[in-house]
């Protein structure tokens, strides 16, 4: 990290001011947008600071004080005891274990008997919980109870009495004259045993939940009492408190960005209505529906989940979702109920609820179709993306262009379009991030969402296909990364793998964080319409396997000079469907990759050395001791050629022909292309020709030679048969026998092999 660092200080210590000066227009238009942004921002800011303080919090001394005032226990009626007493046992089990005492107050504890005090009420009070569970098993509904007590005496539950009973049990409440209200009988806490007894055979024929449902969602009283509990204290748990809501039909992130404020709005609004009784919600896993609150503005439900992946689970209905911002609206105004406020609640709200709190009234009312609010938030939100958009690529090419280019190779408009694509990656990112917190109505927000989906999966791509071309220049660029001249057909090849690639990890990004569908989904329906899809293209794929092929074996590279079938040129391109050769008559002929797999491919630009054979024709008139002569020389300036194969070549009189004495020139050109080749044998040629000219050696060209008798001048050549005792054959044998013994002695050993000297003989 450090040498990059002093890199980069070095470098903006010398090119600073310069950028600066070419950047001004920049920085002026910087300047323009800076300045729309703090006045945008003063506005917002400066109402808000000169609003009205919040309301105090669960916190505030108020909040304190209240709490300390005893909670109000309603005797009246039967109902009110009833409710009075569920309540208290309801808090005493969450987070007010004190209340337990307040539960006493409606039970009549003449009956309890002991020495101490203490003792009566610790007995009174297991007795006032085991009854409070009788209570709920046995199932209430506060509205079933009568609310003005016509007679001192009523019954909740009174079984029928059994043999081995010697009273029959009851929950009953009478009206106390001493305590100046309704309270549960002194039978009730002494049948509780028995009613204990009756309920435990009851359960063994109550339904069961279905397997694997979660069992804090197994009921309505579950479901409703996880959410109870996880939206109470001072920190909420809105992730559980989202589970207990059921957003059917709506779009996964349409839900995502609007769950935890929906979560906060119910409960918000029911603290308003009335306080919930946990005991009078039924605790079975089947069963209709439960209405907690009915009304116009919208109803407030608990249903059963019957199909799906909640299949099994109680869940607040999508009907419920629907009116939660109606009924959040129309209970704005009204306080928290009174028993709620006396035990210290007071509204949750989320961190953007309070900034709402804390604007003036007129960033609260409705302008056209949105808030006062949403349109400035609105407004900034454009100054910021035009000022990202502009400055955050220019940062990138100010900081990171001269290191990348250094060190990576790659070249400024690549560099230009790969900092660009980033800045529009982080704009919609913006937008994404802060639909969440404008709070539009959920048909807008089922409108942007998509279009902000398709930008951002869009810009990824993009992102990710100039990171693809940056990386591809590096590789072509710097030769430490080439290991064979075949890479030059491997890296764009490989440039295409890697697109395909982006585009098939944001396919499965977008199904998994958007679609909420796993990997696995596309996966298996590739693997069931793969079958269909291999005989629909089966030229695809071989052409596909053709490639694969042309990788494994490597028979030819880009550039290679090839033959295939009748084609015959130069390779300019091989993709993953067919392969380009521009031919020598410049024509560009496309052959399909799966000819290559099952084709022979003669690739003439993987020959290390180059043959060259051809005649050099000299006259019948050279002597003979000129044409080795000749032919040495030819040697030496092959060993001598820069280009030429040292280790085998031949030149030697290999041929009488009709106008010539033809000499064979045999030997191998080293050179790398077949334009060094031409170059190369030219040079060799010229030198053969010059070499002829200094040893009077004349090259030969088709000719007939006309042969004109001469009657008396003419003189007679001497026959060598003329006056020999031999016959013509013995003559002749005898005269090369002679020839052969003055070239070559009878006693000297044959000739061994030909070697080829590599080296040259010349002195130079």
């Amino acid at each position: 990290m450090r040498p990059f660092r002093q890199l980069f200080l070095r470098h903006l210590e010398g090119r600073l001011p310069l950028l600066l000066l070419d950047k001004i227009h920049m920085i002026r238009l910087s300047r323009l947008w800076l300045s729309l942004l703090v006045l945008a921002l003063s506005i917002p800011l400066a109402a808000i600071a000169a609003a009205e303080p919040p309301p105090p919090g669960k916190n505030s001394a108020a909040a304190s004080d209240a709490a300390a005032v005893k909670p109000l226990m309603d005797l009246s009626s039967p109902q009110q005891t009833m409710r009075s007493f569920l309540v208290a046992i309801q808090d005493a089990d969450s987070n007010l274990p004190q209340r337990i005492n307040d539960a006493l107050l409606c039970l009549d504890l003449t009956r309890l008997k002991g020495d101490e005090e203490e003792k009566i009420q610790e007995r009174a009070r297991g007795l006032a919980r085991r009854l409070a569970v009788v209570i709920d098993k046995v199932g209430v509904n506060l509205a079933d109870i009568p609310d003005v007590g016509p007679k001192r005496l009523w019954y909740f539950y009174h079984p029928e009495k059994r043999p081995e009973w010697s009273t029959r049990p009851e929950i009953a409440l009478y009206k106390s004259s001493e305590a100046d209200g309704w309270l549960f009988t002194a039978r009730t806490l002494t049948s509780v045993p028995q009613l204990e007894e009756l309920i435990e055979e009851q359960e063994k024929d109550r339904p069961q939940a279905q397997a694997g449902v979660a069992a804090s969602r197994a009921t309505p009283r579950a479901t409703m009492a996880t959410f109870l509990e996880a939206m109470g204290g001072d920190n909420a748990d809105l992730a559980t408190a989202i589970q207990t809501l059921e957003p059917t039909g709506q779009d996964p992130m349409v839900w995502k960005a609007v769950a935890e404020r929906r979560a906060v709005e119910l409960m918000n609004v029911m603290n308003k209505i009335r306080r919930v009784v946990l005991s009078e919600i039924p605790d079975t896993p089947e069963g209709e529906p439960y209405v907690w609150y009915n009304s116009e503005e919208g109803n407030i439900v608990v249903e059963r989940i019957e199909q799906g992946k909640h299949k099994g689970e109680w869940r607040f209905n999508q009907k419920t979702i629907d009116a939660i911002g109606e009924l959040y609206e129309h209970f704005a105004d009204r306080p928290i109920i009174e028993e709620l406020r006396l035990q210290g609640v007071d509204e949750t709200l989320t961190w953007e609820m309070r900034l709402e709190r804390r604007m003036p009234q007129w960033m609260k009312k409705k302008y056209a179709l949105l808030i006062g609010w949403q349109w400035v938030a609105l407004g900034l939100l454009l100054v910021v993306s035009g000022l990202l958009r502009i400055i955050l690529p220019w940062l990138f090419r100010l900081l990171l262009g001269p290191y990348l280019r250094r060190r990576i190779q790659a070249d400024k408009v690549t560099l230009r379009q790969a900092f660009g694509s980033t800045g529009y990656l982080t704009v919609f990112l913006l937008w994404f991030l802060a639909l969440r917190y404008l709070q539009l109505p959920d048909e807008y927000v089922s409108v942007l969402l998509p279009v902000l989906k398709f930008l951002i999966s869009l810009s990824i791509v993009l992102t990710g296909y100039r990171i693809v071309d940056v990386l591809g220049q590096q590789l072509i660029a710097n030769n430490n990364f080439r290991l064979t001249r075949f890479d030059e057909l491997l890296v764009p090849m490989l440039r295409k793998m890697l697109r395909m690639f982006v585009i098939l990890i944001v396919v499965l990004f977008i199904l998994e964080f958007w679609f909420n569908q796993p990997p696995s989904t596309i996966i298996g329906a590739l693997g069931i319409g793969g079958v269909a899809l291999a005989l629909a293209a089966q030229n695809t794929l071989g052409n596909f396997f053709g490639s694969l092929t042309v990788i494994a074996d490597r028979p030819f590279g880009i550039g290679d000079w090839i033959v295939i079938g009748n084609v015959e040129g130069t390779v300019e391109h091989v993709g993953f469907r067919s392969t380009r050769v521009r031919t020598f008559y410049n024509s560009l002929i496309t052959i399909p990759n799966s000819r290559l797999v099952d084709t022979h491919v003669d690739n003439l630009g993987e020959r290390r050395y180059r043959r060259a054979k051809t005649v050099l024709s000299v006259t019948y008139d050279t002597p003979p001791d000129k044409i080795d002569a000749f032919c040495e020389g030819v040697r030496e300036l092959i060993r001598l050629h820069p280009y030429t194969r040292k280790d085998y070549y031949h030149v030697y009189l290999n041929q009488f022909s009709a106008s010539s004495l033809d000499i064979l020139l045999y030997m191998f050109f080293d050179a790398p292309d077949w334009s060094t080749e031409l170059r190369e044998r030219h040079n060799l040629f010229l030198d053969i020709i010059r070499l002829a000219h200094r040893l009077g050696v004349s090259f030969a060209f088709p000719t007939q030679t006309l042969h004109i008798q001469r009657d008396a001048k003419s003189e007679a050549q001497p026959d060598p048969f003329v006056n020999r005792e031999e016959t013509p054959e013995w003559v002749a044998v005898n005269e090369a026998a002679e020839l052969f013994q003055s070239i070559r002695p009878h006693t000297a050993a044959p000739p061994p092999p030909v070697t080829i000297p590599t080296r040259p003989r010349s002195k130079r």
